[in-house]
């Protein structure tokens, strides 16, 4: 049965607007991105397919365009249009991050986890704060290999400088699924906090993402 024909209540967009976005199933959201099914398939069935194959809507943005195309009637376009979503979603949340100041960690890590999702290479990146811990920018200070990442103390000292900051947070990602951080992130962690405090900034943190998990460094008392 075509969509069109299902109770009002029932169809997706019809749902969105009367109760809002929240109320979808993770399959009834693909199915609005999706907006038509394939033959024998109407979206909202093919958005079920979607997940059962790939388990979340998280495993989804993972997934690389070859395994993407491998569902029928998924492609290079919606490929294309589910990532320029993510991105949107990645800055409508550091855009919202810096109209407050970050004041729980969980509102830090959502924005973390977003930015690093999908991501093949390690990166490093800094996001600089005011006195009152409101957000002055976000700084992507390294981009590495699979399994390495420079860093340049010097110019992380220099970018605090020239955004006038008093506090900082490093992340990066791990892509071995390894959280735990590594002797060299230790040590580099050490020197980049020595450095800042020469110039009176706070380093309040730095935190390894892998997949969905985090590390805190300061939580284990390694900043």
């Amino acid at each position: 049965m075509s969509i069109q024909n299902w109770p009002e209540d029932s169809r997706p967009r019809e749902k969105l607007i009367k109760f809002g976005a929240c109320s979808l199933t993770d399959a009834e959201l693909l199915a609005i991105f999706l907006r038509v099914g394939i033959k024998g398939k109407s979206a909202v069935e093919l958005g079920h397919e979607i997940i059962e194959n790939f388990g979340s809507l998280y495993n989804l943005c993972q997934i690389n365009l070859e395994q993407f195309s491998e569902i029928k009637g998924l492609g290079l376009a919606k490929y294309s249009q589910l990532h320029a979503c993510l991105e949107m979603a990645k800055r409508v949340l550091i855009q919202d991050i810096k109209s407050v100041k970050i004041s729980t960690s969980q509102q830090l890590y959502t924005y973390l986890n977003l930015h690093f999702s999908n991501l093949s290479e390690e990166q490093l990146i800094g996001i600089f704060l005011d006195h009152q811990h409101h957000v002055l920018t976000k700084e992507i200070l390294s981009c590495g290999s699979i399994d390495s990442l420079p860093i340049y103390t010097r110019n992380i000292v220099k970018t605090a400088i020239v955004h006038n900051a008093k506090f900082l947070i490093l992340a990066h990602n791990h892509t071995n699924g390894c959280i735990q951080p590594s002797y060299a992130d230790i040590q580099t962690t050490n020197d980049i906090k020595n450095a800042l405090n020469y110039i009176e900034v706070e380093l309040l943190d730095h935190i390894i993402i892998s997949g969905r998990e985090n590390y805190s460094m300061k939580q284990y008392e390694l900043v």
